[in-house]
């Protein structure tokens, strides 16, 4: 991170306007045709973040928000019979329809919060998250991240897919104004992904910048320090 990025408020972004309950009960509804709306627009970044992830056979990995398993199946296939891959959602209609979508022998269903991770330290190679980081309150992102790499093997990768603060163009402005006054809609809002990272103590390897039908998205890989 340069000393001008450091000299910036990494939390200074707009709050999350809807609960846990809300959220729930807005991806359970969403569940049965998400994969054909909202996560078929998101597939292009998401599909930049799976190739920045680099897994390989044997690797184990845990998606979080995984959704209706668009990323989670590639995930299990990149790491093959002899890895693992696991998908976690706070919402049993996405992880029923990632169950209808199938997967390999390897995969497995968590219902579970991001907040408070059900598994062992040093559990994971990697842990993947796509369009889901921005979804949750500020306060909750330190202990949030802190639970990620908690569960992350040493210098395992946390590999990240969000909505971007930096550099914001006209696109961003619009979708800001948007969450203020249609949270129930634009449930998310951008972050400053890197530089939170390097704020709770983690080592940011890369920082990817592109335009997701022209609204800026960042693809960040982390390890724990």
């Amino acid at each position: 991170m340069t000393n001008d990025a450091r000299s910036h408020n990494p939390w200074d972004v707009l709050p999350v306007q809807t609960t846990r309950q809300q959220s729930r009960r807005t991806y359970d509804r969403l569940s049965r045709w998400y994969s054909l709306t909202e996560g078929l627009l998101e597939r292009p970044a998401t599909g930049r973040g799976l190739s920045r992830a680099q897994v390989t056979a044997g690797e184990r990995v845990l998606d979080i928000g995984c959704g209706p398993g668009w990323a989670l199946q590639r995930l299990a296939l990149a790491a093959g019979e002899a890895g693992a891959a696991v998908g976690l959602d706070l919402s049993l209609g996405m992880l029923a329809a990632a169950r209808k979508s199938g997967g390999r022998r390897s995969t497995r269903l968590v219902q579970a919060d991001a907040l408070r991770l059900p598994f062992r330290p040093q559990t994971f190679d990697v842990v993947f998250m796509s369009f889901v980081l921005e979804l949750l309150p500020t306060h909750e992102l330190p202990s949030t991240l802190s639970e990620i790499f908690h569960v992350l093997r040493p210098q395992g990768r946390f590999v990240n897919v969000s909505l971007t603060r930096e550099k914001p163009n006209m696109l961003t402005r619009a979708y800001e104004f948007g969450h203020r006054w249609l949270p129930s809609l634009l449930d998310c809002r951008p972050l400053y992904v890197a530089r939170i990272l390097d704020a709770v103590g983690a080592r940011v390897v890369s920082a990817e910048r592109m335009l997701l039908y022209g609204l800026p998205v960042e693809i960040t890989v982390a390890t724990s320090l």
